[in-house]
């Protein structure tokens, strides 16, 4: 999440983080068909492999990702305190806690404990709404990677001056006003989508991931506007 994305950090905050897993429940569905797709991208990590998580918020990716991989290690990377206490008693409860190593803070205050096998950031980089920042957000996740690392990232991705938007926009919506999200979700997100929040093409992410020192972007997910890619650090 960008540094200088105000409304956006406060939307992680005090209630809105102690609540986020309630307010998203009827949407789960969606990043469970991602982890099972980021299951069979990872399916050669080595048994002993550390995974960063970039923005991990309440877990969802780490969870799923430690039952795929059960002797594995995260280093879980959020700069909001209040999610990364949801995350961690989340951690406690299913017992993987003494797996995890919980940052809070951005990628660039994390002590250097090596490079990771992997990393992933699943809807995050569409908080750095400045190109030269996005850049250098997924520059630091390459840098802490073992050369032939894996980056799965998921990121909100649509031609937003193509005749086609309108049409995907008006299930958008429609997914969102069934979710149970607060009133107005929808409308703000329209209003934010390209100015506050990142909405990118494929050809554009696939540049970015490049720009950063990965290669060979691969887009292997889609639902609606949620598309997902994963690139490799050269070896």
């Amino acid at each position: 999440m960008s540094e200088n994305n105000a409304e956006a950090k406060a939307a992680f905050e005090g209630e809105n983080a102690r609540n986020y897993d309630k307010t998203r429940a009827r949407l789960m569905a969606v990043k469970d068909a991602l982890h099972f797709c980021m299951k069979h991208v990872l399916a050669t990590l080595p048994v002993d492999a550390r995974i960063l998580c970039v923005g991990a918020g309440t877990g969802d990716e780490l969870f799923a990702l430690a039952d795929m991989f059960p002797t594995a290690r995260f280093t879980v990377v959020e700069p909001s305190a209040g999610m990364v206490a949801v995350c961690r008693d989340k951690a406690a409860a299913r017992g993987v806690e003494g797996r995890c190593h919980f940052h809070t803070g951005y990628l660039d205050s994390l002590e250097d404990n090596g490079p990771f096998d992997a990393a992933t950031a699943i809807l995050v980089s569409q908080f750095c709404v400045v190109y030269e920042e996005r850049v250098a957000f997924f520059r630091g996740i390459a840098d802490r990677l073992h050369k032939g690392g894996i980056l799965v990232n998921a990121d909100l991705s649509a031609d937003l001056k193509s005749a086609e938007f309108q049409g995907l926009w008006s299930v958008w919506a429609t997914m969102l006003h069934g979710a149970d999200m607060p009133p107005g979700t929808a409308e703000k997100f329209l209003e934010a989508a390209g100015r506050g929040i990142a909405v990118s093409t494929d050809g554009e992410i696939k540049a970015l991931l490049t720009e950063s020192g990965l290669e060979d972007p691969v887009h292997f997910f889609q639902f609606l506007m949620i598309h997902g890619w994963f690139s490799r650090k050269p070896e």
